[in-house]
C-alpha cells in the first residue's frame, strides 16, 4: 500500500508539472521579460516567442478546421478500428525487434540529415570547438598548443590554460568525438548515440508502462522521428551524448529495481558518470530520475525500500567513482581545481546556476527564469 501511495504521489506531482509547462506555452508568460532595460538578447527571445506563438495558434486553427471537415466526411469509427488494430500489431512486435528496429531507423535518418543537409560538417560553434579539441585528443594530446599563433585560429567557447588550449566543455563528449576521429568515422558518432537514446528509451518505456504497451511504444516511435533529436545528433552536438547515457541510466535503474543484481546499479552509476563528464547539470536530472525509479516502487515496507535504495546507491557510487576521479583530475590539471569546470574558467563565476547577474551583467532572477522557460518552450 505504501508503495502504491508513493507512486500515486509521484503521478500527481508529474501531472502538476505538466499542467505548469502547458500554461507556460499557452499564455504569453515570456512577456515578463519585456522591460525598459531589456537588451538585444532579451528582445530576441521575446521576438522569437511572439513569432512561434503566432504560428502555434494559427497552425492549431488550421489543423482543427481541417480535422472538423474530415470528421464530417469520414467514418471516424472505421478510423478508430484501424488505429486500434495498428496499436495491437505495434504492441505484438517482440521487444528487442521493436526497440532495435526503431534505433536503426533513427540511425539512418540522423546519418542522412548529417551527410545530406549539413554535408557532414558542424553548423554550431559548440560542436566546432569540441571537434577541434577532439582532433588533438585523437592525435594523443590532451590539449592544443597555446603558442604565438593562437590568435589566428582561436575559437569562441575555448580558452588557453597554463597547460594548453582546450574547449570549455567537459571532456566526455570530446573523448567520444576523438574516438570517432581516430577511427575515421566521426560522422557516425551522433547517429549511433541517437540510436542508443531511442533503443534504451523504448526498453525503459516498456518497464515503466507495463499496463499500457501501446502508449509506451507510440512514445518510442515519436522519439524515433523527433526532429530535435535528429537535428542535434546530426550536428555533432553533445546534447545527444547526455541523452543517450541518461536513457541508458534509466533503463539500467529499472533493471536493478525489477529484481536485478547489484551490478545493474553499478552500471547505472557508470552511465550517470558519463553524463556528468558530458553535461554536468544533465547528470543532476538523470540522478533525480534514477532516485525516483528506486524510491517509487519496490519492497513492501518503507524500511526495506530505504534499505534497497541505500544498497543500490552504494553500488551506483562505486560505478560513478572512476568518472568522478577522472573528471576531477582533468579539471585540476587545466583549471586549477577539481570542482572548477571550463565554463567557469572561461566565463567567470557568474556563469554558474542560480539567481544572480549573468556574465553580461543582466540580472537573472525568478521572474527571468519563468519568462525564459516560457519563451524556450514555445519556440
Amino acid at each position: 500500500m505504501e508503495g502504491g501511495r508513493a507512486v500515486l504521489l509521484i503521478t500527481y506531482v508529474l501531472r502538476g508539472a505538466g499542467v505548469l509547462l502547458l500554461a507556460l506555452v499557452l499564455f504569453p508568460v515570456y512577456r515578463l521579460l519585456d522591460r525598459p532595460d531589456a537588451g538585444l538578447f532579451l528582445r530576441g527571445s521575446i521576438g522569437a516567442a511572439e513569432l512561434s506563438r503566432t504560428m502555434l495558434f494559427l497552425g492549431s486553427v488550421i489543423t482543427i478546421a481541417v480535422a472538423v471537415i474530415i470528421s464530417r466526411s469520414v467514418d471516424t469509427t472505421a478510423i478508430d478500428r484501424a488505429l486500434a488494430s495498428l496499436g495491437r500489431k505495434l504492441a505484438a512486435v517482440p521487444t528487442l525487434w521493436f526497440a532495435g528496429g526503431l534505433a536503426l531507423i533513427t540511425f539512418a535518418l540522423t546519418l542522412a540529415f548529417s551527410l545530406v543537409v549539413l554535408e557532414g560538417k558542424p553548423n554550431l560553434v559548440d560542436a566546432m570547438v569540441q571537434l577541434v579539441h577532439g582532433r588533438f585528443i585523437a592525435a594523443g594530446k590532451l590539449a592544443g598548443p597555446g603558442d604565438e599563433f593562437l590568435e589566428f585560429w582561436q575559437l569562441q567557447n575555448s580558452l588557453v590554460t597554463p597547460n594548453g588550449w582546450v574547449s570549455q566543455y567537459p571532456p566526455g563528449y570530446v573523448t567520444i568525438l576523438a574516438a570517432g576521429l581516430r577511427l575515421g568515422m566521426v560522422q557516425l558518432v551522433g547517429p549511433l548515440l541517437a540510436a542508443m537514446t531511442v533503443l534504451f528509451t523504448a526498453l525503459a518505456a516498456q518497464r515503466l508502462l507495463r499496463e499500457d504497451m501501446v502508449t509506451a511504444r507510440l512514445g518510442a516511435v515519436m522519439l524515433c522521428f523527433c526532429p530535435f533529436l535528429i537535428g542535434l545528433a546530426g550536428a555533432f552536438m553533445n546534447h545527444v551524448g547526455a541523452a543517450a547515457f541518461s536513457s541508458a541510466a534509466v533503463y539500467l535503474a529499472l533493471r536493478s529495481r525489477d529484481g536485478g543484481k547489484l551490478w545493474w546499479a553499478l552500471l547505472t552509476g557508470l552511465a550517470v558518470g558519463i553524463v556528468l563528464s558530458i553535461r554536468p547539470l544533465s547528470a543532476v536530472v538523470a540522478t533525480a530520475v534514477v532516485a525516483i525509479v528506486w524510491l517509487g516502487t519496490g519492497a513492501d515496507t518503507s524500511r526495506s525500500r530505504i534499505g534497497e535504495f541505500l544498497k543500490r546507491s552504494l553500488a551506483a557510487t562505486l560505478g560513478i567513482s572512476p568518472l568522478l576521479v577522472g573528471l576531477a583530475a582533468y579539471n585540476q590539471f587545466f583549471f586549477g581545481s577539481p570542482l572548477t569546470f571550463g565554463y567557469t574558467a572561461s566565463q567567470g563565476p557568474l556563469v554558474g546556476p542560480g539567481f544572480h547577474r549573468d556574465p553580461t551583467g543582466a540580472i537573472y532572477g525568478p521572474i527571468q527564469a519563468i519568462g525564459f522557460t516560457s519563451s524556450d518552450l514555445i519556440t
